[in-house]
């Protein structure tokens, strides 16, 4: 079972890791085009 988690887990770690930079990307963009009020909601 160990070797049927592997080659699937890698690429679930990299579509972790690309979506959470889209996320961060993307909180930085709202920040910055409309504004500190909707960047503080979002960054709670």
């Amino acid at each position: 079972m160990e070797q049927d988690l592997k080659p699937v887990g890698f690429p679930l770690l990299m579509l972790l890791d690309m979506y959470l930079s889209f996320m961060l990307a993307l909180r930085v963009l709202l920040q910055r085009d409309i504004g500190m009020n909707l960047g503080g909601v979002v960054a709670l």
